[in-house]
């Protein structure tokens, strides 16, 4: 199947939902008062990412363990708005929850993104050592 045409049928079968689901109007209240952008902006975004995160393709709507839906973050460039409300103007992409937090950071701490930490994070477990 055509990836376009996947697209096309997420975002009629999010606006059916969106008709539909008590959460919804809450959800794009708060699109417009904390990200400055509309519902059709976020679906705008939502195509051109082809319905996942920007960073690491997760899908848009996760299952919490609570059994509630979490649905992508907008992301925005804190070096225009340092609060949570946004212009709107320098919104990236959408991300999930964890690409985010990582995300935020790595803005706050860029040295935690050089090649030094990655290879820490890719280093083998110390599994023999004994403390004298």
């Amino acid at each position: 199947m055509n990836v376009g045409l996947l697209i096309i049928i997420h975002a009629r079968i999010m606006n059916e939902i969106l008709k539909r689901e008590s959460w919804a109007p809450v959800f794009v209240t708060r699109l417009r008062k904390e990200s400055n952008i509309s519902l059709e902006e976020y679906q705008f975004l939502l195509t051109e990412q082809n319905g996942f995160c920007y960073l690491c393709k997760s899908p848009e709507i996760q299952e919490t363990s609570n059994k509630g839906i979490k649905r992508l973050s907008v992301d925005h460039d804190h070096r225009c708005c340092k609060t949570r409300k946004v212009c709107g103007r320098c919104v990236r992409g959408l991300l999930c929850t964890d690409c985010n937090l990582a995300l935020g950071f790595l803005e706050k701490k860029p040295f935690l993104a050089s090649q030094a930490v990655l290879d820490y994070i890719d280093r083998r477990p110390l599994k023999d050592f004994t403390i004298s």
